[in-house]
């Protein structure tokens, strides 16, 4: 499977959700390319406007590729994000 890179920044919390103490979960279907970038993306659950911001800091995000013997592959991954104040 692939391992995100230790430098993957987290989302931005938006700041008028903040302001307000809402919390939330944003989970993505991503595909991991060869490559280690994110590709394609899709929304599973969450709203608005944190599925914006976490869509932004995965879009940016690389991983070490999946291999199949030995070989980097694209693979799809599922990504949960927390917006969380407590921590």
């Amino acid at each position: 499977a692939p391992e995100p890179d230790e430098n993957n920044v987290p989302p931005e919390y938006p700041e008028a959700m903040r302001a307000t103490g809402q919390e939330a979960r944003v989970v993505l279907k991503v595909v991991v390319e060869k490559t280690g970038t994110v590709g394609r993306i899709q929304v599973l659950k969450g709203d608005e406007p944190f599925v914006a911001a976490a869509i932004a800091a995965v879009k940016t995000w690389r991983f070490s590729p999946a291999q199949l013997d030995g070989q980097a592959i694209a693979v799809f991954l599922t990504i949960p994000v927390k917006f969380s104040l407590r921590e």
